[in-house]
């Protein structure tokens, strides 16, 4: 009865894992994009949090 949580939380990531593979599989990059957006600097979390918090 104790381990019914843990049996939970193994499910949860399991399902986790299985949509993270398909995702993974199956992402695609547009690298033209990237290149120009890397030296602008928008690429970092911290970079976009700040625009939205001014936006």
């Amino acid at each position: 009865e104790d381990k019914e949580p843990l049996f939970d939380s193994v499910k949860t990531i399991i399902g986790m894992l299985e949509v993270t593979t398909e995702f993974a599989q199956n992402i695609t990059f547009n690298r033209q994009r990237i290149a120009h957006a890397l030296p602008a600097g928008y690429l970092d979390a911290t970079t976009v949090a700040d625009y939205l918090v001014k936006k």
